[in-house]
């Protein structure tokens, strides 16, 4: 059976899944993350294209790790199964679609268009969205109803949910058991809006008597994100191994981009700023990369203000592999750069300055507001502290009260 990879109404590649010959229609517009050997290769090389495939479908799953992953799959009458081959089954069985980019999948004979499943344009069911947030059970159920589903592909640990709301793609994200994960996020967003740097906007609402953050999807079927993870796989193809010799590449493409970021994280003492939460925006209809994308996840905020040097500089993390079977099992290389040093670095580069004044309950203590003020003054910014009579904002519990009781008329 041969499959067809898309991107928009643009045919990428085609796999036959038997043979593994593989046909190649636009080398730019390639997954980053999908290697593959072009026509007919040797019976190795076609082996390694079926799994490349395979393994590249099935990274478009959600992990098991996600809270509520086995009451999603469940629901969805799917297995919970971890392997390469029945993770891409279920992927496929959704066409691969996500809102992270433009690819999707079909047989080649299939009488369908990108016009047919575009997820940005066609409706999702919102019936959903209490599933994948709260591990709810669905009450209706109709297979149609849930052949588009956004949260089926979308990864990371905490319970999140894609809804559709006047025509906007909304992310949900719910606190973890007694966690403060959103008030975390809706602060850390605010603080970032001060220095007005390009970020994903992040509010206090309410669902279902539930406090959550809630965002707009920062892509669309024009513009795709590209994680960090990817960039990397793209890189070691090229024979381009080494940390500083990425992250060089990193900065061709966008050196001011990248440096704040590594500010802004060492500010807002965000400690979950791994290869999957940052990358790059990149055009659907050329394959270019533009720049880093909008910083965005920010629900680990705060947790590294009780380092001094704020921890890692986890994208110059240097490992030391422990054993080589397994790159899993490493030990940080002492000689790596923390957060601190990184971020040093980086105002050598870049300006940054606090464009409105911020106020201390953005933070979640006043030990926290001092520990900002610190880093602040290292890095050589002012903190501009706005007067109380000056606020005009509610406070977060306010802003919970008041989205509560809209949504309970």
């Amino acid at each position: 059976m041969r499959m067809q990879l898309l991107c928009k109404a643009h045919r990428v590649c085609e796999i036959d899944q038997e043979t593994g010959d593989i046909f190649i229609f636009n080398q730019a517009l390639m997954p980053l993350n999908l290697s593959l050997s072009d026509f007919h290769g040797t019976i190795k090389q076609r082996i390694s294209n079926i799994n490349s495939f395979d393994a590249w479908c099935a990274e478009r799953v959600l992990s098991i790790d996600r809270r509520y992953a086995k009451r999603i799959l469940n629901e969805l009458g799917l297995t919970q199964s971890q392997s390469t081959e029945d993770k891409a089954r279920i992927s496929r069985l959704y066409r691969c679609l996500s809102l992270q980019d433009s690819y999707w999948v079909k047989k080649e004979d299939e009488k369908v268009s990108w016009k047919d499943v575009n997820l940005f344009s066609n409706s999702f069911s919102n019936a959903f969205v209490s599933v994948s947030l709260l591990g709810r059970s669905l009450t209706l159920r109709n297979k149609d109803l849930y052949s588009r589903m956004p949260d089926i592909t979308t990864n990371g640990r905490y319970a999140k949910a894609w809804n559709r709301v006047d025509d906007q793609i909304i992310m949900y994200k719910a606190d973890d058991i007694e966690g403060n994960e959103t008030i975390r996020e809706v602060n850390a967003s605010k603080i970032l809006d001060c220095f007005g740097v390009d970020h994903v906007s992040y509010e206090l609402a309410c669902f279902d008597g539930h406090r959550v953050s809630m965002c707009e999807c920062m892509t669309n079927e024009d513009r795709s994100i590209v994680p960090y993870r990817h960039f990397i796989a793209a890189c070691k193809r090229k024979g381009i191994d080494d940390v500083d010799d990425i992250i060089n590449e990193v900065k061709k493409i966008d050196a001011t981009g990248y440096y704040t970021m590594n500010i802004m994280t060492y500010l807002i003492g965000n400690s979950d700023n791994h290869d999957g939460n940052w990358g790059f925006f990149r055009d659907n209809d050329t394959g270019k990369l533009l720049r880093i994308h909008s910083l965005f996840d920010f629900n680990c905020a705060f947790e590294n203000y009780d380092k001094k040097d704020g921890g890692w500089c986890i994208p110059e993390l240097k490992k030391i592999v422990m054993d080589e079977s397994n790159e899993l099992f490493y030990e940080p290389d002492p000689l790596s750069k923390t957060l601190q040093e990184a971020s040093l670095e980086a105002v050598n580069y870049v300006d940054v300055e606090m464009k409105y004044p911020i106020r201390k309950d953005y933070f979640l203590n006043d030990v926290d507001y001092e520990v900002f003020r610190t880093r602040c003054d290292e890095l050589g910014v002012e903190v501009k502290l706005e007067r109380e009579s000056d606020n005009r904002e509610p406070d977060i519990d306010i802003a919970f009260n008041r989205y509560e009781e809209e949504e309970e008329r």
